[in-house]
């Protein structure tokens, strides 16, 4: 069996700086897809979901809620719309948890701590309490735990005052033009074509070849290296104010049916909104285990060998103090969700 610590990825950046201008750019992200899907060949759906969190410890929900949709529609088996309903509330309060925690070094002095790491700590112990609702073809239980009290008050009371505050301009945000770059963010309407792209088994995230982007990271094609980080955070803070909305909402709304157009039988995917944009996992099943299973992730597509960084950052002109506070400031925009590194080399 692969081994489960290096599958959770690491995130490589290498610069190589000559004469004013960067020769050279490796985006390197060590997070090998088809290791990840030869993990679960030959498992039955039950095994694959309780071991998806052990992989994965950003975004766990996120991952097992897209990894139980895809095997229970492969299964043929529906889940009751109110299980669906919390399963997706119970992603929204992670996505919750973990932009608020990427944010914070832009709350200011004037607002307390207090409040936040208050809601922090009791949507970690409903998070907890809600993980059963994640078991593969799970009953709806007689009795839930609710979402934190702490919700509404946060809501009403704290998040405003945040929202209203502008972001600071990090010292370490480099005034710099960047070099030109075109990655469009995925769509609705790239769903067929890239569901197609897996089935020929393509894992790489791109679309005909071409890089995507998807969540706050794709917020901004900003020439100017400030607009664009200010942007992003911008993004993200839109992405947590959404799911803030729909946690609170009264009525709550209720989860529409999962339908998966475009799927074969025993075929199933899943695709789920988390606080960095996109996750997909298909899979396929033949006599209850699976027998082909792919995942594409955010982080996969923000940081794509020739994406946005890429593009951002080739045979750009600079200074070679100013470069890699830049490039760490653009790493740490595009919110990944493993470890990151940065070097550079002189030519």
């Amino acid at each position: 069996m692969p081994d489960v610590a290096a599958l959770a990825g690491q995130l490589h950046l290498r610069l190589t700086w000559s004469e004013g201008r960067v020769r050279k750019v490796e985006v390197d992200l060590r997070r090998p897809l088809a290791g990840l899907g030869q993990l679960w060949l030959g498992r039955q759906p039950a095994e694959v979901v309780s071991l998806l969190p052990l992989v994965f410890s950003a975004c766990s929900l996120a991952q097992q809620l897209a990894g139980v949709e895809a095997l229970e529609a492969a299964s043929g088996w529906r889940a009751d719309p109110r299980l669906s309903h919390w399963r997706r509330q119970a992603v929204r309060l992670e996505a919750l948890r973990e932009g608020l925690m990427v944010l914070r070094p832009f709350w200011q002095p004037a607002l307390s701590d207090k409040p936040l790491y208050d809601l922090l700590q009791s949507c970690q112990k409903t998070l907890n309490a809600l993980q059963p609702l994640m078991f593969f073809q799970a009953e709806f239980p007689q009795a839930l735990p609710g979402l934190p009290e702490a919700l509404t008050d946060f809501s009403r009371q704290i998040w405003p005052r945040w929202v209203e505050t502008a972001f600071p301009v990090s010292q370490q945000w480099p005034d710099v033009s960047l070099a030109l770059a075109a990655c469009n963010p995925l769509d609705e309407e790239d769903l067929p074509g890239l569901l197609d792209q897996l089935r020929r088994g393509d894992t790489r995230p791109a679309l005909a070849g071409h890089p995507r982007t998807t969540g706050p990271a794709g917020a901004s094609l900003a020439g100017e290296s400030r607009q664009l980080l200010r942007e992003r955070h911008q993004g993200l803070l839109d992405q947590v104010s959404r799911f803030l909305e729909e946690l609170t909402q009264h009525p709550p709304r209720i989860e529409e049916e999962v339908i998966l157009p475009w799927a074969a039988e025993g075929e199933g995917w899943s695709r789920v909104i988390t606080v960095r944009g996109w996750l997909i996992h298909r899979v396929v099943l033949r006599q209850g285990r699976v027998a082909s299973y792919q995942l594409l992730a955010p982080t996969d597509w923000n940081l794509h060998p020739q994406g946005l960084l890429y593009q951002q950052l080739n045979n750009l002109l600079i200074d070679r103090e100013i470069l890699l506070p830049l490039a760490n400031a653009l790493v740490a925009s595009s919110f990944p969700c493993v470890e990151a590194r940065v070097d550079m080399d002189d030519a």
